[in-house]
């Protein structure tokens, strides 16, 4: 079945207004092996804080035990790191492939480098949690549950299974206690024509809401629900120290409709 994605990158949070979306897709990374070093780079004259780059390592059987990763800049310094995705050879606690997050600071005239180191000794594995600004809240209020990601500069607020999604979103750094999205916005809450009829985000059905990463670098958030005949599933990714998050529509048919028009970043109703 075809699926309709969108995707919505990297939006920067300015004191008042959202208005920017980074080029993340700029930024590279390419990896070499034994030993293994990752190399970071852009093209374009910006100067990225805590940009998130993802990559992927294999490994021989026996050479990385579980615990043993550690990353290096070019000065040596160890840089933290979030897995995302790992496989361990058969019965042992050997990893055969890890696909690794890093925050980096990068310009088109500073490339990075960075080396990732193991052993087959098993240790445990590293802890950045204390160093990290990120945190996921969850917070009560009648019969209604809040989830709540922020870091030093944002503050974003989720309703547990709720087609609002995005309920709040705070800039931190402005000094302001109030939400970026009016009151009257579903932010990313996506509606679709069907049959020449908009059905909105109050029309959505079998919402749920799920953590689906949650560690000191990374927390993602997915939202699924459905409109009849086509499921919906929202991704939010929240990184530490950062003023960026990036967030995906998918809409997946379920069934043959005439589908006219998409509408998955902001619907007001």
């Amino acid at each position: 079945m075809r699926r309709l994605v969108s995707t919505l990158v990297g939006i920067l949070l300015l004191s008042i207004v959202l208005s920017a979306i980074s080029n993340s897709k700029y930024v590279e990374a390419e990896s070499e092996s034994s030993p293994i070093k990752v190399y970071v780079e852009t093209p374009l004259k910006f100067k990225y804080v805590s940009e998130p780059v993802v990559f992927s390592a294999n490994f021989s059987y026996g050479e990385a035990a579980l615990g043993s990763l550690r990353l290096l800049d070019e000065n040596g310094v160890e840089v933290p790191y979030q897995i995302l995705e790992a496989q361990y050879y058969p019965n042992t606690q050997y990893y055969s492939y890890a696909k690794i997050l890093i925050l980096t600071d990068v310009t088109s005239s500073m490339n990075r480098s960075y080396t990732l180191k193991y052993s087959p000794e098993t240790t445990t594995p590293p802890n950045y949690t204390e160093k990290s600004d990120l945190r996921l809240l969850r917070a009560t209020v009648g019969n209604v549950t809040y989830l709540i990601v922020k870091n030093n500069y944002i503050q974003a607020v989720f309703i547990e299974n709720s087609p609002l999604c995005l309920y709040a979103l705070y800039d931190l750094s402005s000094g302001l206690n109030e939400s970026l999205i009016p009151s009257s916005w579903s932010f990313a809450s996506p509606c679709i024509m069907i049959n020449n009829t908009w059905l909105t985000p109050i029309d959505m059905g079998k919402v749920n809401t799920t953590i689906s990463i949650n560690g000191s670098l990374c927390v993602e958030v997915r939202v699924n629900g459905s409109y009849p005949g086509v499921l919906v599933e929202r991704v939010f990714r929240f990184y530490a120290n950062s003023r960026f998050f990036d967030f995906e529509t998918t809409f997946k048919p379920t069934e043959g409709l005439n589908i006219t028009a998409l509408s998955p970043f902001n619907t007001m109703y």
